[in-house]
């Protein structure tokens, strides 16, 4: 049996409404105010609320935001007896389900409790199947998404295997995180991991930081006997990458300025944010530098083709900020919900930046949607897929659906009346 809190100062609308909910088996609370009401939402547990918007001390707006706050799958009604734009569309963007209109007809009441609380259901079921626990599937790669798991499962074959690996998918899509899960679990773990950004430096720059000069080590010397990564590589000046693909083909290090070689004990990972064969036709690499680097491909998708990922991913990094803080911190439900419905186009990087902006604000830890980035807390939720009846024409409309498609249709009977009229007169 659904538990409905009712909230209004006249005892004879919560009288009505109390007796017609009980009649169709509705557990009722009544309440006349908002004060008491808003104890009750932080003791007890309800499917529904049905609150006026004029009450005093506190009024119903005030009750819609505690409600929606710490209890975001409760749908919540609101009664008013006069619904201007403005009032509904505030109502709606605090989080109200639909409004109802004083004086109301039963049936239509029931319509649009009956749709609140199917919709209560449908987003408390998907709250629960929400996948927030944390676990590895390699290494540190999290995989929920059948395509990460594909990932991680060819990344248990080629990390024992000292051959180079080109990674490629969109910016900030985890790259790096691959390419240190295969040195992880490559017989080279103990020594070093180096990076590089290639696109970050300038070309004579670039140059000494790979092969090093007289005075120093470049990183293909130093990671001796572990990996190197270079990312995006499809932005290595031409020159450079004869010089590495000559190096490769030697498997020997010739310093800028020197004339000795020495071996080449490392193993090289690259990764591009631009599919291998449009690099490979665009000629942006040369084909000998190409062929010896790309010798196993593996696609990162990006995070909305693999939404299973979200909410692990940012638990994960929600836990490591706030080791690093020495805090507990979590995210409450609506915000989960809020970051699984947006489209992340700066993929992983874009959930880590937002997350370490709205941790430096956190009460306590506790993470909600106002702390994200206006463009992230503003994104539409997903729409739940929830079974409908077709027992009644209006079930799966909103009220203000209803009270607008009766408005028009009595507009044109008004003046299908007017106009017969008319002619009668005139006849």
């Amino acid at each position: 049996m659904a538990r409905i809190l009712l909230v209004d100062d006249d005892a004879g609308i919560t009288d009505v409404l109390s007796m017609v909910l009980e009649t169709n088996k509705y557990e009722v609370t009544k309440e006349s105010n908002g004060e008491t009401a808003s104890k009750l939402l932080l003791s007890e547990k309800f499917d529904l609320m049905i609150s006026d918007i004029k009450m005093e001390p506190v009024d119903g707006m005030a009750l819609l935001k505690l409600a929606h706050n710490n209890c975001p799958s409760m749908p919540v009604l609101m009664l008013t007896g006069n619904a201007t734009l403005d009032s509904a569309t505030e109502a709606l963007k605090l989080g109200a389900f639909d409004y109802i209109l004083k004086p109301f007809k039963i049936n239509e009441l029931l319509v649009t409790v009956a749709k609140a609380l199917e919709h209560g259901e449908v987003t408390k079921a998907d709250e629960t199947n929400m996948p927030i626990v944390t676990e590895f599937y390699f290494d540190k790669v999290i995989a929920i998404s059948q395509s990460m798991r594909n990932v991680c499962d060819m990344l248990k074959k080629v990390a024992p295997v000292d051959t180079p690996v080109l990674i490629h998918g969109e910016s900030g899509v985890g790259k790096t995180c691959i390419a240190h899960a295969i040195h992880n679990a490559s017989p080279r773990k103990n020594a070093k991991f180096m990076a590089i950004s290639c696109s970050q430096h300038p070309a004579s720059v670039l140059e000494t930081e790979l092969f090093g000069s007289r005075q120093r080590q470049g990183i293909l010397e130093s990671a001796e006997g572990g990996t190197v990564f270079l990312e995006e590589l499809e932005t290595i000046p031409p020159h450079i990458q004869e010089c590495l693909a000559k190096t490769l083909q030697s498997k020997t290090i010739t310093r800028i300025g020197d004339t000795k070689q020495n071996r080449l004990n490392t193993r090289i990972i690259t990764s591009t944010t631009a599919p291998p064969d449009k690099i490979k036709d665009g000629q942006t690499i040369r084909p000998d530098l190409f062929n010896a680097l790309s010798l196993i491909n593996i696609e990162i998708k990006p995070l909305r083709e693999r939404p299973e990922d979200i909410l692990p991913i940012a638990q994960f990094i929600l836990q490591q900020l706030a080791e690093k803080e020495g805090i507990t911190a979590s995210l409450d439900q609506e915000t989960q919900l809020v970051l699984k419905s947006y489209s992340w186009p700066g993929n992983v990087r874009e959930i880590a930046n937002a997350l370490r902006r709205a941790i430096r604000f956190a009460e306590d830890g506790y993470i909600t949607k106002d702390l994200l980035p206006a463009k992230i807390a503003d994104t539409p939720l997903q729409k739940s897929k929830g079974v409908r009846s077709d027992t009644d024409e209006y079930k799966g409309k909103s009220l203000k659906e209803f009270i607008r498609s009766q408005a028009t249709q009595g507009l044109k009977i008004g003046l299908s009346q007017l106009k017969k009229q008319s002619e009668t007169d005139n006849s």
